[in-house]
C-alpha cells in the first residue's frame, strides 16, 4: 500500500508465488489514494460483493425475464468458492474486486465501458483476462445483435491493457516473473486436481453438462466449443499455479450463461425448481 507501483520481486524470490503480484496495482493504488489502508479493503470487498451480486441478478433477470431466476442465480454464486473469496483479503489478494469487474462486464450496456473495466480488472488480477471468454460466451448468446461491436471493443481493450502494462513495466522497471507458474507446479499437486475442478463450479457442473448436451443436439458447434474452451482455459491455467482453488474460481461468469441458456428450453416452473435445487446443494457443500 505504501508503494503500489514498486517491484515486489525485489523483496521476494523470482520463483515465489508473491513475486508475480507486481502488476496487480488497482486495489493498492485505490487504497493509497483514498487513505483507507489494508483494513479498509474489507469494506471495499463487501461493497464489491454487493455490486457483483446485484449485477449478476440484474443481468440474469433481464435476460430470462424472471426476477426469481436472477435471485436464485445470485444465491447459488454466493455458495461457490468465488463467493467465499470476497471475504478472504487477509493474504493481500483481491480477487473479489476482479470478480466485480467481470460481473459488470457481463451486465454493462454501454460497450465503451468495456475499456475501463478491462484495464481495471486486468490490473487487479491477470486472471480477469483469462475469464473474459466466459463473458464473451454470455454476450454472444444474450446480446447477439450487438455482439460484433462488443467483440471489437473487447479486443481493443485487451490490446490496450497489455500495451499499458508493457509501458508501466518499462517505466517502473518491473520484473514480470512467472512466480513459479509451470508444469512442475501442476505435477506437484496433481492429486488435488479433481477436487479443485469440482470446487470451481460444484453443483453447477450439472448445468454445464446439460447445456453442452443441448448445444450438441442443436448442432451449435461454435457455442459448444466456446463453452468447453472457456471453462477449460481457466481450469488449465489454474492447474499450473500454486493457488489453484482461487484461480479456478474465475470460471464463475459461465454460470449466468448456463442459467440463461437452459431457461430458454424449460418452463419457468421447471427452471426455478432446478435452479433452486442446484443453488441449495451448492450452499450445503
Amino acid at each position: 500500500y505504501e508503494a503500489p507501483l514498486a517491484e515486489i520481486s525485489q523483496s521476494e524470490p523470482e520463483w515465489s508465488h508473491s513475486a508475480k503480484l507486481t502488476p496487480r496495482i488497482t486495489v493498492p493504488l485505490l487504497a493509497k489514494s483514498l487513505g483507507f489502508g489494508f483494513k479498509g479493503t474489507w469494506i471495499l470487498l463487501a461493497i464489491c460483493a454487493a455490486v457483483t451480486y446485484a449485477a449478476i441478478i440484474r443481468v440474469v433477470a433481464n435476460a430470462t425475464r424472471d426476477r426469481l431466476t436472477g435471485l436464485l442465480t445470485g444465491m447459488g454464486l454466493a455458495g461457490l468458492q468465488s463467493g467465499n473469496i470476497f471475504f478472504s483479503a487477509s493474504t493481500g489478494y483481491f480477487d473479489g474486486v476482479a470478480f466485480m469487474f467481470l460481473a459488470l462486464s457481463l451486465s454493462v450496456r454501454n460497450t465503451g465501458a468495456i475499456l475501463p473495466l478491462t484495464i481495471l480488472g486486468g490490473f487487479t488480477d491477470e486472471r480477469f483476462i483469462l475469464a473474459l471468454p466466459c463473458v464473451v460466451l454470455f454476450r454472444h448468446y444474450a446480446d447477439h445483435g450487438r455482439f460484433p461491436v462488443y467483440l471489437a471493443w473487447l479486443t481493443a481493450s485487451v490490446i490496450a491493457f497489455f500495451g499499458l502494462r508493457a509501458v508501466l513495466a518499462h517505466v517502473f522497471n518491473w520484473n514480470l516473473t512467472l512466480g513459479g507458474i509451470g508444469l512442475h507446479t501442476a505435477l506437484s499437486q496433481i492429486n488435488v486436481l479433481p477436487l479443485v475442478t469440482f470446487l470451481s463450479l460444484e453443483s453447477y457442473w450439472l448445468l454445464v453438462l446439460l447445456s453442452g448436451l443441448l448445444f450438441w443436439r442443436e448442432r451449435a458447434r461454435f457455442r459448444l466449443t466456446l463453452l468447453a474452451g472457456s471453462v477449460a482455459l481457466i481450469l488449465a491455467s489454474s492447474f499450473v499455479v500454486n493457488d489453484m482453488t482461487r484461480s479456478a474460481a474465475y470460471v464463475f461468469p459461465v454460470v449466468p450463461f448456463l442459467v440463461v441458456h437452459l431457461s430458454q428450453h424449460w418452463t419457468n416452473q421447471s427452471a426455478r425448481r432446478i435452479f433452486l435445487a442446484v443453488a441449495v446443494f451448492g450452499l450445503l457443500i
